[in-house]
């Protein structure tokens, strides 16, 4: 489905995104590459994918017996 591209999509960019936050030589660095990774994660449809998520995960973990 589109959402399973969008999750997969913004699975890979926060993946590329992990060592450059990391390494980030300081915070404004840092709040500059978070800021941008948010701004694509938001461009490929993030909005989506966490409501998705949410009410999927609160359903499966009805179905599971989990909390």
């Amino acid at each position: 489905t589109d959402l399973r591209y969008a999750y997969d999509d913004i699975s890979s960019l926060t993946s590329e995104y992990f060592s450059k936050l990391c390494t980030a030589d300081s915070g404004e660095a840092f709040n500059a590459m978070w800021d941008e990774m948010i701004a694509d994660a938001e461009s490929i449809g993030l909005a989506d994918v966490d409501e998705y998520l949410s009410t999927t995960y609160a359903e499966v973990c009805g179905i599971l017996g989990c909390e």
